[in-house]
């Protein structure tokens, strides 16, 4: 009987620290204001996967970081075995690579707008301000400004790991993969590369603890028609959407069936959005996923 009685503590204690309690919360808490959220969600419009585990071509390993240029109308994407920026249209094919000589450990990639990419090297921290290629080209490391953020005191494989820019808001959004999880905002970015100097650094460490139920963070994106931010876990296979006011309005899991998947996504790594709604995921090694909006 004692055993009995710790064994359902034990687990009592498991349940009341573990993500799958928020899992139900949120879940409670999202179906009940699906109606009144859907109009302005991303995740509770209807979505279909209309490209499927298409392997990128000229990719092989590493594929990573995602980013819709808004000026473009098509993707970009990274990968750090080779390190390459890698232009993609909507439907998953490449249209050209960029060659990155001299970056390290390329994880992530955020379009700030005016033929201006951010690109993470996860490793050492550091965000580099690229002007876009217009074709295949070399972009060389030497010179390009950056900024280092020091979220870990190690150089290790779990630092900088998903970029995302709010261009209505001039706000750049960096995650840390874990250990801990952290989302970082660091706004009056692109006012201060254009010499204004404003930047405000924001720790959203309330959020994380409080709304977070995944175990690690993948990747970060904004909804432009909606202000809306989400956020990937690879480990959990989740998107989270939160509203303006930092409220879970959506969440959805990248398994087999959801929007018509056939397959469960193996290593989702990143993810953007388009003014249209469609969701497009890119996983590890080099796979690529739309799923286009109903």
């Amino acid at each position: 009987m004692a055993c009995a009685a710790t064994l359902l503590a034990l687990v009592i204690a498991y349940l009341a620290t573990s993500p799958w309690l928020d899992r139900v919360y949120f879940s409670y808490k999202t179906e009940a204001n699906a109606e009144r959220w859907t109009s302005q969600s991303i995740l509770l419009q209807e979505l279909k996967a209309t490209v499927q585990a298409l392997p990128v071509a000229g990719v092989e390993q590493s594929l990573s970081g995602l980013t819709w240029d808004t000026d473009r109308d098509h993707l970009w994407a990274v990968s750090n075995r080779p390190t390459e920026l890698i232009a993609l249209d909507k439907q998953g094919n490449t249209l050209f690579k960029t060659k990155l000589d001299g970056f390290a450990d390329t994880e992530a990639v955020a379009y700030l707008g005016d033929g201006m990419l951010a690109i993470a090297e996860e490793r050492l921290q550091n965000i580099v301000i690229v002007d876009v290629p217009l074709q295949t080209s070399t972009i060389y490391r030497e010179g390009l400004p950056f900024i280092t953020l020091n979220l870990a005191d190690k150089i290790e494989n779990k630092n900088v790991e998903g970029l995302g820019y709010d261009i209505a808001g001039d706000r750049l959004f960096v995650t840390k993969e874990r250990d801990p999880m952290s989302l970082i905002e660091i706004g009056g970015f692109r006012k201060t590369l254009e010499g204004g100097m404003a930047l405000s650094i924001r720790d959203h460490k309330t959020l994380i603890n409080d709304k977070v139920f995944t175990t690690d963070l993948a990747s970060v994106t904004f909804a432009p028609q909606y202000g809306n931010m989400l956020l990937l876990s690879e480990q959990s296979k989740t998107i989270i959407e939160f509203n303006g006011q930092n409220k879970v309005i959506a969440f959805s899991a990248l398994n087999s069936g959801f929007a018509g998947l056939e397959e469960s996504i193996p290593q989702p790594e990143g993810m953007t959005v388009d003014d249209k709604g469609n969701l497009f995921v890119v996983s590890e090694p080099n796979l690529f996923y739309r799923f286009e909006r109903m």
